[in-house]
């Protein structure tokens, strides 16, 4: 099994998974039909922030940066030195419930230490019941709520200490 930087040849693959993850979302998720889209996946590429998780096909896909929404600055964090963010991780709807999103967050894990990092933040959708199960499974801590500029509702955040 590989992990490793998303391509531009990557992308018709990952908009397929990705409008199966949406058609057969779960209560609670709110992505749509046009967000995210191959628009904000190519800017992701481009800035080399989006990764794959591929066994002969691609599983699954998380965008990580140290990019943070501007409202995340209200939130008392336990760490506030270097941190990653995890944006938009899904895995491929048929292979849902084998893993591959534990995989994706351990591979994130081991990103954040090799780059000398020392927490893992991330928010999800205050309706999103399963995201936030996952998370906690994870060992990711809720640090508070946010809302997030150009997104409607309230989002939970949470933090992974390394």
């Amino acid at each position: 099994m590989e992990f490793r930087l998303g391509t531009n040849e990557d992308m018709n693959k990952i908009c397929e998974i990705l409008k199966d993850v949406v058609k057969h979302k779960a209560h609670g998720m709110n992505w749509t039909d046009f967000y995210p889209n191959r628009e904000v996946f190519q800017i992701d590429i481009d800035n080399e922030h989006l990764y794959v998780l591929v066994d002969k096909e691609i599983l699954g896909v998380v965008v990580l940066n140290n990019i943070e929404d501007p409202n995340y600055k209200t939130i008392t964090w336990k760490n506030n030195e270097e941190y990653l963010v995890i944006h938009r991780i899904f895995t491929s709807y048929n292979t849902r419930g084998k893993g591959f999103g534990r995989i994706l967050i351990n591979k994130s894990i081991e990103l954040a230490k090799k780059n000398n990092l020392k927490s893992i933040r991330l928010d999800t959708f205050s309706e999103n019941i399963s995201a936030q199960g996952f998370y906690k499974k994870q060992g990711f801590k809720y640090t508070g709520t946010v809302n997030l500029q150009g997104k409607p509702g309230e989002f939970y955040c949470y933090e992974l200490l390394i």
